[in-house]
């Protein structure tokens, strides 16, 4: 625990970490002198200018001074610039225009930061400053290099730029006063840098709503990092008087002068993040904020943003009602801000309806859209029938959207004489063009609404085809009786999508009567040749060997489809047409061979051991490997031979995976076959005959003992993972796997010298395997041997071998992590920092290439000490977000 020497107190108000304080000389009368023209940070700063985001700067120098400053519209940075040790940076860029004769001398050596009575020299040392990036406009610049000289020259009648950097400032959230003090020698130049930014932000705050307890607080000039406190202390003034909700409106024309601050209105007061810890405290009075026209931020992203004030008051308010009383509400309803008005009747309208419908009636005239439609729906809920003469002179005289609303709230209604109506209303046929036949059969609900149906029948006969499908929907959902006459009705409509609709009901149910209609109808659609995905549901449920020649020739029309035709066709023939099949194999999409070669392993078709053997030289990576998982579950003599047939003409690769197949068959026969081939192998190739050799291993008795062993070593088992990999040694003395597992175990265990022991007799036992060879390296650059370690494994000849491997790839990271930490201890020189810099970026390289070849193993990547020397690193906290910490 680090203690605050004294004399020392807090100023947590630099939030984050960085503090870009960019301050501007006047406008040059020239547009080229008053832009730099310089990339990078000048770069982004004058593409800020060319965008226009710049209104005029606010003078920090009196008028007519030989050298002028003016407080420029870029932006306050926050970033992560900073050390475990404390350091933060205070970073502070002028902007000078010389309008003498001579030139001006600015000394940023003198410059010193006074926050509180506690003074700061502009920091000079590499040591000091630490050369920590610093984040600008998306781009990142070295301190060091931003910092620049003691001292800067102001040619006459031109413009500088000047940046000076202090560090060691404590963070906290107080604001002590900060002054600013620049030697020139032109005089010097003092700024008082909190009133400074205080001035430039105004705020007025006005009260509504029940009780006066919405706060409306009105933003104009630029809130930034050294002003924000005054915005809550406003806030807190407005809920010590009794404003429990806020609305912040920013004016045309205010800005913000951090990226963070963004985010901080928008989730400070809800999520516990440390990106906050150094941001004012929202007050706890304040309930509810909706935040209007926020500079940067569009109102659709969040719930609580506003594209107006209007908007923020409504959102507030709408949260506000579920908490008033009844008195309340009323009182509010009848003389209380229209966005108040506007919440009441969307949170409450419906209840207050029900006790009082004239309460509601008034706005169905109001001058306000929103209104008028929250009171019409509100009146749904309403017993009185007194409420169905203005309704229903809405749907006959009102506009369209509120004309449906009304006719939706009269058939919603539970008075009798509004139900009525609203079937009275809807066959009027101009109604039905005003509103749309079709609409109001799909968005009025009437479902199981039987005074709806003899309306529903007539339209049956409707000249529009959606109409009459929309109609026969309606009718089977709410169960007639005559639902076959209406089914059969339909299935002999002239239009597609009519009888497409009544396939489907007797898709979802049919009763025994309607079998024969679904019968009939599916096999007059397999004849014409449809064989969409209705068709497919509906050829399996029927199961009708009659359908079986015209779905054989969609098969022969098209042999490569994969939309399971195939697979229905076996599906529905069973072993009797295999000879169709077996004719047509070769022209099969790979995926539907796949399911083939499965279906007459499972029937037991001999014909499959030949084709899934011929498979095994497949182009698709797939289809080989189902073969040979099919082969290696079989035990048929022939399989041995087949599978070393296939792996002399087999590429390299597809060689490999053969090897790997005849080890998974883990017979006595299978390890001398792969002997053999080792011993006839070319060099290239054994390899590959080793990795079955491996796999052979894997499965032997001994491998539950490894799961298990493995699972330890899962939950953070150490101990006990050694313990089991010991046990597995007396029953498998020769396994290679025992002792690099054991190894890794012991890694986690610090015992380095025991893991050394083990890495080195496994790779005795396989001196082709990576695991021990990269864990061996591990040992090495704990011990200091970096140089070592990192040539034993990241070599092109093992990158050639391993390049592709998950765990190689990741120990080889982890190789270099433990690499930089001695890199760390060393002294500070250009040749370390370099260096450094390379571990780094190699490392992340790596880990990268890992993830990219299906690492996914989250908690090791988070809790892995061979990495911890890369946790602060960003590029590190990316890949940290790419794979959560989850059980494994």
């Amino acid at each position: 625990m680090r203690h605050r020497p004294a004399g020392h107190w807090p100023i947590r108000w630099l939030w984050g970490t960085l503090l870009l304080l960019c301050v501007a000389g006047l406008r040059s009368a020239s547009a080229q002198e008053d832009v730099p023209s310089s990339g990078g940070l000048f770069g982004a700063i004058r593409k800020a200018i060319s965008q226009g985001s710049r209104p005029a700067g606010r003078p920090l120098t009196p008028p007519g001074a030989p050298l002028l400053c003016t407080r420029d519209a870029l932006q306050i940075y926050t970033t992560n610039a900073y050390g475990d040790e404390g350091v933060r940076y205070f970073a502070i860029q002028l902007r000078f225009k010389n309008n003498s004769a001579e030139p001006v001398t600015v000394f940023s050596k003198r410059s010193r930061l006074t926050i509180g009575t506690e003074e700061f020299l502009r920091v000079q040392t590499r040591e000091e400053l630490q050369s920590r990036p610093i984040t600008i406009n998306d781009e990142t610049h070295d301190v060091e290099l931003l910092q620049g000289g003691p001292e800067q020259v102001v040619p006459p009648n031109s413009l500088t730029w000047v940046w000076l950097v202090f560090a060691k400032i404590p963070p906290d959230r107080e604001l002590p006063e900060t002054t600013l003090k620049v030697e020139t020698s032109a005089g010097p130049i003092e700024v008082n840098l909190t009133r400074f930014e205080a001035d430039a932000l105004t705020l007025r705050t006005e009260r509504i709503g029940p009780r006066q307890c919405i706060g409306i607080t009105y933003l104009s000039g630029e809130l930034n990092s050294l002003n924000a406190s005054k915005l809550m202390a406003q806030l807190t003034t407005a809920a010590e008087q009794g404003a429990s909700r806020a609305v912040i409106v920013f004016d045309k024309g205010a800005r913000l002068g951090d990226p963070l601050l963004s985010n901080w209105l928008v989730y400070g007061r809800e999520i516990d993040s440390d990106r906050y810890d150094n941001l004012p405290l929202w007050s706890g009075q304040i309930k509810d904020v909706a935040l209007v026209k926020v500079p940067g931020m569009g109102d659709e992203t969040e719930e609580n943003l506003a594209s107006n004030e209007d908007d923020g008051v409504l959102l507030v308010s709408r949260r506000l009602v579920t908490q008033l009383d009844s008195a309340t509400l009323r009182q509010e309803l009848a003389h209380g801000h229209p966005m108040v008005r506007r919440a009441v009747l969307l949170g409450a309208g419906e209840l207050l309806a029900n006790d009082d419908p004239l309460l509601i009636v008034p706005f169905l005239t109001s001058i306000d859209q929103e209104s008028r439609l929250a009171a019409i729906r509100s009146l749904k809920s309403a017993t009185d029938a007194a409420v169905v003469p203005p309704l229903e002179e809405i749907v006959q005289n009102g506009p369209q959207g509120e004309a449906f609303e009304a006719l939706a709230a009269l058939n919603s209604s539970s008075i009798p004489a509004a139900r009525a109506r609203a079937i009275h209303l809807v066959q009027e046929v101009g109604i039905q063009k005003k509103l749309g036949l079709l609409r109001i059969l799909t968005q009025l609900p009437i479902e199981a609404q039987p005074q709806w149906y003899p309306w529903l029948r007539t339209l049956l006969n409707d000249k529009t085809a959606a109409v009459r499908n929309r109609a026969l929907r309606l009718l089977l959902v709410s169960g007639v009786e005559d639902r076959r006459a209406l089914l059969e009705k339909a299935l002999q409509d002239p239009q597609e999508s009519v009888r497409d609709m009544a396939l489907e009901a007797l898709l979802v149910y049919r009763t025994e009567d309607e079998q024969a209609l679904f019968r009939e109808e599916t096999l007059r659609r397999v004849k014409r040749g449809v064989l969409d995905d209705r068709m497919r549901i509906a050829l399996r449920e029927l199961a009708d060997p009659a359908t079986l020649p015209s779905i054989l020739a969609a098969i022969e029309k098209n042999p490569q489809r994969e939309d399971g035709i195939v697979e229905l066709y076996l599906e529905i023939g069973g072993t009797s047409v295999g000879p169709q099949i077996e004719g047509l194999y070769s022209q099969l999409s790979s995926d539907t061979r796949s399911h083939v070669l499965r279906q007459w392993k499972q029937w037991g078709n001999p014909k499959w051991i030949e084709m899934a053997t011929q498979g095994l030289a497949q182009s698709d990576d797939s289809h080989a490997e189902l073969c040979r998982n099919l082969l290696v579950e079989e035990t048929h003599p022939y399989i041995l031979p087949a599978l070393v047939k296939a792996w002399k003409a087999a590429t390299d690769d597809n060689a490999q995976e053969i090897s790997r197949a005849i080890g998974a068959i883990g017979t006595e026969a299978a390890k001398q076959t792969l002997e053999k081939m080792l011993e006839s192998a070319p060099l290239s190739r054994r390899p590959g005959v080793k990795v079955g050799l491996f796999a052979w291993n894997s499965v032997q008795p001994v491998r539950d003992i490894l799961l298990e062993a493995y699972r330890l070593n899962q939950a953070d088992q150490w101990q006990a993972a050694a313990d089991v990999f010991t046990f597995a040694m007396e029953l498998d003395p020769e396994n290679p796997l025992v002792f690099s597992g054991r190894g890794h175990a012991r890694l986690r265990l610090a015992q380095f010298d025991e893991a050394e022991v083990d890495f080195r007799r496994a790779m005795e036992l396989d001196p082709d395997g990576h695991t021990s060879l990269s864990g061996l390296a591990i040992c090495k650059a704990i011990c200091g041997q970096y140089t070592d370690a990192i040539q034993m494994v990241h070599t092109p000849l093992m990158l050639d071998r391993f390049g592709k491997e998950q765990i190689y790839l990741y120990n080889v990271a982890c190789v270099y992590g433990r690499s930089i930490e001695h890199v760390l201890k060393e002294p500070a020189s250009p040749e370390r920092d370099a260096r450094l810099a390379q571990f780094q970026q190699q490392a992340i390289r790596f880990l990268n290439s890992s993830l990219q070849n299906g690492f996914d193993d989250g908690h090791l990547l988070a809790t892995d000490p061979d990495l911890s020397s890369l946790r602060e690193l960003p590029a590190f906290q990316k890949l940290r977000e790419k794979i959560p910490d989850l059980p494994q």
